[in-house]
């Protein structure tokens, strides 16, 4: 694994044993992102939404909470488009957490969105559901077909 530096290209400490697992984290996503980073020069420049997540992994996982969701949106999506090196299980982690974040901050749907995509079936009417057998079947597909008087 590469070794974190802080936003002023300093070693990161390493995690201690007393610490947070949740800083544990933050500190191995950070540790696997800015090599990332670091490998296109001038990418934090491009990237900035990505290079803000980097910088808040320092506080931890709690403060990308401070982030704005638009920021979170673009590093995620920023993130996705990234290659991650075959070795680094923190860079999917990584795009996970920024997924559910996402989607735990987004607003959830009014009720009538809610019911658009329902099917059908789905009525204040009352569905009965019976067996049949096949001739019963063919014979009410045949009323069915049947002209009308």
């Amino acid at each position: 694994m590469h070794s974190a530096r802080t936003a002023r290209g300093r070693p990161a400490p390493p995690p201690g044993p007393d610490q947070d697992p949740d800083t544990v984290l933050a500190h191995g996503m950070r540790a696997a992102l800015t090599p990332l980073l670091d490998s296109v020069a001038g990418s934090r420049k491009v990237l900035v939404p990505l290079a803000a997540v980097e910088r808040v992994l320092d506080k931890g996982l709690p403060a990308l909470g401070d982030l704005p969701l638009a920021v979170i949106e673009k590093a995620r999506d920023q993130l996705a488009k990234l290659p991650f090196p075959p070795e680094e299980p923190m860079l999917p982690q990584l795009l996970s957490l920024l997924s559910l974040t996402v989607q735990s901050r987004q607003a959830p749907p009014d009720e009538e969105s809610r019911n658009a995509f329902l099917s059908s079936f789905m009525t204040d009417e009352k569905l009965s559901v019976t067996e049949s057998s096949h001739t019963e079947f063919s014979r009410a597909c045949e009323a069915l077909d049947a002209p009308r008087r």
